[in-house]
Order: structure tokens, then C-alpha cells, then sequence
């Protein structure tokens, strides 16, 4: 059932848990002005216990919303034995009485199913694979020098620096000055800040601790991989409806390595791996072999025998977005991938239902519209779609995104996730989609868990536990690391490789060598205080 059936909605719906929350389970409640909600004594025992949890402590409330089937089951026992209807019974007697009063008391919706198990306050485990400093957005040398100003900063000179970013970026400026720094004004910088405010914060006393504890985001939480192999992601050959070949939307000429690449796409997509990481050096065009495969993919939807008729998801950085839309503009011809759906920006906000306000992660809800594709879905013609948003509002409004199953979710820089604890990766694992394709250009980076954190985005089970994996990969040598290259980019028993990477030199010699000019300019004095410089070392 849709969270939309529901019998109240909009303002009597905020009326009504506005009243539950203020004075309890009662029999009746005033919505508005000649308008009752009348509850069936049947339904009692479980708004009482949603009325007592509302107040609970946020553990036992995190708890309650992971599973909260026991809680109502045994308030509906204890109704039943108070009111005497188990009198009499035998234990099979009273197990079927309790089954039949509670289990119509908790309907879950056809959002919630595949690894997704429930929603909770989200918690960051840890994992102590060591998070970084936090700077890959900027060039490696520039981030050095700013972890260095930032670490020689008193918290007060904290504050103030993320005000005076915060103010910039509101102002509209691209950059601001900061210890002879021409920092971004961009939101990863808030972040990173606010990371270094955070550290020398002052305690909070316990109500405060609690008061934080009940604003801590509402995730989907899924089957994890972390401590035991909970998930595994299988292999389910998919029929194709058409041919193999190019779609004729695409007018941009593959060159040689792309059109192997599609062909792998293709290939994986029917023997039923549930996704691909294309791992190309950049510049060998992995955004026109993954526009290819979704062309294709799009076409083999248009038939209705075929059994995802979904649309496709493109996840990517704020600095990709104009990319995106650029290159299915310029490489497919009309109609494109389809109708293109925004939501990142001014998009996200004309997609919010007029009931509502916020974000999904605040309260737990769908705060997106999204009626007209589930609609299409229903129709068989929601392949006609496609959706382009952020990683930001992906972990936002990943309950409304839940709702929507897809044929295909692109995560463009795969890199934003590679830290498997982070709130970003925990979104991501909870869309549903048949085919994930993964895109990252650059090496992998620092940690030794990347490569596992990224195919447990796409191949969940693949590289065994995190545990397992850090102790056969963690500390790189030659023969770990060569067989870690054959399990992730090589064929095996006839299937083809989960991911492919080549590089210009091999590939692509027609292609212009990179040039890289280094412009030199007059360093400006190091900020000092006290005498001493406060970044050089």
C-alpha cells in the first residue's frame, strides 16, 4: 500500500499527530470545525503505544522504529487479556487472536522492502577506517595548506570563519580570502569547517544531548555488510526485447574503446550482474558510454513485454549538473533519455508537495510529489522519464526517491561514497533500482576500504565483509593487490567483469596528450600570531 492512501492527509493529518503528540491516545479528536477522527477501539492499543513513544527517550525510539511489530503485538495482548477475550484459549487459540487484532494495525508500506529493513535515527558507526581530512574537492596541495590553517585556528576564529563563508556563498561569491587562501564558497568548505568547529565544541549537558539526539536525521536503514554478510547481491539473467546493437538515438560516433565498453554494458546488464563500475582514465568518455547504454536501456523499456519499465536515476556532483544535460543534449537526439525531471535546486522545491514542508530526513516522510510517476509506472510509461539530482538531495529526500523503483541509477564520481559509514552512502544503498552503474575517473584514493566501499554500492557481498576485506586488502602488497584487480576487473565462470578501466595510452593514442602549465605568482607573507606562523609546519 502507498503512504498516499492514507485516510488523512495534508494539515488533518499534521492536525491529528499534533494532537496525539500534545494529549495522548483518546477515542476521538477534533480535526477541524465539525470534523472528528473517531478511533476504532480495536486501534487503540497501538496508538497508545505510538502516543507513548512519541515521548520516549531517542534510544528506545530508535529502537521502536527499527522493528515495531513486538511493542504493538504485545499492547494488543495485554488489551485482549484485560478485556478477557483470550479466556478460554490455548496457546495456539490465542496466538491467531493476537495475529488477527495486531497484524491489520501496522500496514507497511510498498516502499520499504529488498535490503531497506526500516527507518531510524541515523548513527554513524564506527569503523575506524580513518575518513581523510575531508578535502578531496580541492587540489591536493591547496588542501594540505588548509587543513593546516584551519588545525592552527582558536575555536572562536572557527566561528567566525564559517560565518564569513556562510556570508559569501549567500552573496553569490565564488571564493573568499582566508590565510592567503582564495577558499571556495561552497558548501564542502561549510562542511570541512564546521568539522573543525565541532572538534573543540563544549560538552552538552544530557537534555541538550537529548534535545540533539531527536533532530539527528530519519533514515531508511538497510542490510549492511559492516560486522557479517548480510546482503549479497544476485545474479538474475534479464531477457532483452531488442537487438544489441547501437540505438540510432545516439548520433555522436563511438570511437573504438567506447563502443567495447557499450557492448559490456549491454552484455552485463542481460547474463544479470546488478550493475557495472566503469573506471576509465577521464577524457575516454564515460558519460557518452553510460548516455549509450541508457539509450539503449530506455529503448528495450518501450516494449511492454519487458519486466523493469522504470526510469532512470543520475546522481552527480553540483559541478557536473550542466555536464550532464549538456552531453544528452549534444550526443542522443530527441527525445533524449526522455523526459528529464530536476531535482537539485529550484527543482527539488516545485517537486514538494503543498501539504508539507521540509526535508524527508526530518520527519520520516515523503515530502516529495512524485504521484505522476508512480502513475506512469502503473501505465507502463514511466521509461519515458529520467531523474537528475544531487548526492545532497538524495540523502534529503531519500524517502520520497524510495517510493520509485528504476530501471537504472547512474552515481556519477563514485568517490562521494566511498566512505561506507557516511550518511551519503547509507542513502545511496537504499534506492531501488535493477542495474547500478558506478563512474570514477581518478584512482582510488587514501583508505583501503574504498575499493570495498564501492562495490558494496554496486555489488553488495562482492568483496566479502569490511572486516574480511581489511584483512586481506588492508596493507597493500603485490600479491593481495593483484588478486583484489582479478576480483573486481576480471571475467569470471563466463560473466563478464564487474569493472573495466583503460587508460589514453592504451586506448586512445589519437587523443592529445594532457598539458599541465604551472603559473607561478609572488607568495603573499604567512598569517602569524604571537610571533609564530600559524600554517607552515
Amino acid at each position: 500500500m502507498p503512504e498516499e492512501a492514507s485516510e488523512l492527509a495534508g494539515s488533518l493529518l499534521r492536525g491529528f499527530q499534533d494532537r496525539v503528540r500534545a494529549r495522548g491516545a483518546l477515542s476521538a479528536y477534533p480535526l477541524e470545525p465539525g470534523n472528528f477522527l473517531v478511533v476504532d477501539p480495536a486501534a487503540a492499543p497501538a496508538l497508545s503505544v505510538m502516543s507513548r513513544m512519541q515521548h520516549a527517550p531517542a534510544q528506545e525510539q530508535q529502537v521502536f522504529l527499527r522493528n515495531p511489530r513486538p511493542h504493538i503485538t504485545a499492547a494488543v495482548e495485554a488489551a485482549l487479556r484485560s478485556e478477557g477475550r483470550l479466556d478460554g484459549l490455548d496457546q495456539i487459540g490465542e496466538e491467531e487472536a493476537i495475529e488477527t487484532a495486531g497484524l491489520p494495525l501496522l500496514v507497511e508500506t510498498q516502499e520499504y522492502a529488498d535490503w531497506v529493513t526500516g527507518i531510524g535515527f541515523f548513527r554513524k558507526p564506527d569503523l575506524q577506517i580513518g575518513s581523510g581530512s575531508g578535502t578531496t574537492w580541492l587540489p591536493e596541495a591547496f588542501a594540505a595548506q588548509l587543513v593546516r590553517a584551519l588545525e592552527a585556528l582558536a575555536p572562536a576564529e572557527v566561528d567566525a570563519l564559517h560565518h564569513r563563508v556562510s556570508g559569501a556563498m549567500a552573496a553569490g561569491e565564488a571564493t573568499m580570502p582566508f590565510a592567503d587562501l582564495d577558499l571556495p564558497a561552497r558548501p564542502e568548505a561549510l562542511a570541512l569547517i564546521k568539522h573543525y568547529r565541532g572538534s573543540d565544541a563544549a560538552p552538552e549537558d544530557s537534555n541538550e544531548t537529548a534535545r540533539r539526539e531527536l533532530s539527528d536525521p530519519l533514515v531508511l536503514e538497510t542490510l549492511i555488510n559492516f560486522a557479517e554478510l548480510k546482503w549479497v547481491a544476485q545474479v538474475k539473467p534479464r531477457l532483452a526485447t531488442g537487438s544489441d546493437t547501437l540505438p540510432s538515438i545516439v548520433r555522436t560516433p563511438l570511437k573504438d574503446h567506447q563502443r567495447e565498453s557499450f557492448a559490456w554494458q549491454v552484455d552485463a546488464w542481460k547474463v544479470g550482474l546488478p550493475g557495472i563500475f566503469n573506471a576509465d582514465e577521464q577524457g575516454l568518455g564515460k558519460t557518452l558510454q553510460t548516455i549509450a547504454f541508457l539509450a539503449w536501456l530506455k529503448l528495450h523499456a518501450a516494449d511492454p513485454r519487458a519486466a523493469h519499465r522504470g526510469p532512470e536515476l543520475v546522481v552527480a556532483p553540483t559541478s557536473l549538473l550542466e555536464n550532464w544535460e549538456q552531453g544528452v543534449a549534444r550526443h542522443a537526439a530527441e527525445p533524449g533519455l526522455g523526459h528529464l525531471i530536476r531535482l537539485y535546486g529550484s527543482g527539488t522545491g516545485a517537486r514538494k508537495r503543498t501539504d508539507t514542508s521540509g526535508r524527508d530526513i526530518e520527519t520520516g516522510e515523503s515530502k516529495l510529489d512524485l504521484a505522476f510517476l508512480r502513475e506512469a509506472l502503473e501505465e507502463g510509461r514511466a521509461h519515458r522519464y529520467w531523474i537528475f539530482t544531487t548526492y545532497t538531495t538524495l540523502v534529503n529526500y531519500q524517502h520520497s526517491l524510495r517510493q520509485i523503483p528504476f530501471s537504472a541509477i547512474v552515481f556519477d564520481e563514485i568517490q562521494a561514497l566511498k566512505n561506507p559509514a557516511s550518511l551519503r552512502a547509507a542513502a545511496a544503498r537504499s534506492v531501488r533500482a535493477d542495474f547500478r552503474i558506478v563512474l570514477m575517473g581518478t584512482p582510488i584514493e587514501n583508505a583501503s576500504v574504498d575499493p570495498w566501499a564501492i562495490m558494496d554500492q554496486l555489488a553488495p557481498g562482492s568483496l566479502d565483509t569490511l572486516p574480511e576485506f581489511r584483512a586481506r586488502y588492508g596493507t597493500p602488497e603485490v600479491t593481495n593487490t593483484a588478486m583484489l584487480h582479478q576480483r573486481v576487473f576480471a571475467s569470471v565462470a563466463s560473466l563478464p567483469a564487474l569493472a573495466l578501466r583503460r587508460v589514453k595510452d592504451v586506448v586512445a593514442r589519437d587523443l592529445p596528450e594532457k598539458m599541465r602549465r604551472l603559473h607561478r605568482r609572488p607568495a603573499k607573507p604567512a598569517p602569524r600570531r604571537n610571533g609564530r606562523c600559524t600554517w607552515c609546519g
